[in-house]
């Protein structure tokens, strides 16, 4: 039995560079962190993982539509994109966190299982749902929209207060805790937060 297993350990550590134009990314891991990273120079994708189930990286680009997969069912691991900070993104985490940082367009994400941490944020619109874990998440400049739901886990958010927001605040199994936030319901810039099971924290800078 220990010479079948044995056989099955795959140990990925592969980079991948992309250079041309790209406008929007979608990733879908299976297990396994995700960390991307907003910056100038050209994509780059980065897997390092080992145990079993591991495997090369999967992408496909269409026009300026660049798709990326990491198939990992019992190896653990991170994926690790580099990409300019405008970029469009779209991730779907199964197993594992998520870190997005300096990323300052659209960005939609779904956890199953795993904490989202988004630091550095833009205007976005940024859309974060989860299952189970936490969100924490910082703004460099306020959000034109931002939705954060979660069904067992807290969630912390901190936003430029240069504007006023019109909030949508439902801690359901929880408490709510807002501080240094002009709340204006007709304002153009809207937050919406949902907790299932968890608190709610909204913080104004």
């Amino acid at each position: 039995m220990w010479w079948v297993l044995a056989s099955c350990v795959v140990a990925v550590d592969q980079t991948v560079t992309i250079t041309d134009p790209v406008d929007r990314i979608a990733v879908d891991v299976t297990g396994g962190d995700l960390h991307v990273t907003g910056g100038p120079g050209p994509i780059t994708i980065t897997a390092d993982f080992g145990g079993p189930g591991g495997s090369p990286i999967d992408y496909h680009q269409d026009s300026t539509d660049l798709s990326v997969v990491y198939q990992c069912d019992l190896c653990g691991g991170k994926l690790t994109l580099h990409a300019p900070s405008e970029t469009e993104l779209a991730v779907n985490v199964g197993a594992g966190d998520l870190w997005v940082d300096q990323m300052t367009g659209p960005v939609q994400a779904g956890l199953s299982a795993g904490s989202a941490h988004v630091h550095g944020a833009g205007v976005g619109p940024v859309e974060l749902s989860l299952a189970v874990g936490n969100i924490d998440a910082s703004f460099a400049t306020p959000p034109d929209s931002l939705v954060g739901e979660i069904q067992t886990g807290v969630i912390d958010v901190t936003v430029p207060n240069l504007v006023p927001y019109a909030l949508t605040l439902d801690a359901k199994g929880g408490r709510i805790h807002t501080a240094g936030i002009t709340e204006l319901d007709s304002a153009p810039n809207s937050i919406s937060l949902t907790a299932g099971a968890g608190d709610i924290r909204l913080t104004g800078r």
